[in-house]
């Protein structure tokens, strides 16, 4: 499987919660994620050995949390407080999903970049 892209933007200050429906192009169906783990990661360079996100299903470590909101149907969401996203400075960053299948596989599912949308 090849990640796919998913480019977004994080408004600096805000709360932010994106949810994500896990489907299968081909039919629409749900994958069903019950049991997966999932990590949500992201840094400003690639190689660099500092992330900026790193928040995962596996604990809430007050700085974001990712929840499998209805795995049934392939729904999870990632979280980010307020808090968190207005001491971001970032102007760019490279991101991913990854997650854990209940095979204790890992694969990546998402990937991209992050822009920062400042506050006045």
């Amino acid at each position: 499987m090849r990640a796919g892209i998913w480019n977004l933007v994080i408004e600096q200050g805000a709360d932010e919660t994106f949810v994500l429906t896990w489907t299968i192009e081909s039919t629409g169906a749900a994958v069903d994620i019950t049991g997966f783990k999932f990590y949500w990661t992201a840094k400003e360079k690639k190689t660099d050995s500092t992330y900026i996100i790193n928040i995962s299903t596996e604990a809430d470590t007050g700085i974001g949390t990712i929840t499998l909101s209805d795995p049934e149907n392939g729904e999870f969401k990632m979280s980010l407080p307020g808090a968190v996203t207005t001491a971001y400075t970032f102007t760019s960053l490279y991101h991913n999903v990854k997650f854990i299948d209940t095979l204790s596989e890992e694969h990546r599912l998402l990937e991209g970049q992050i822009k920062l949308s400042t506050e006045v």
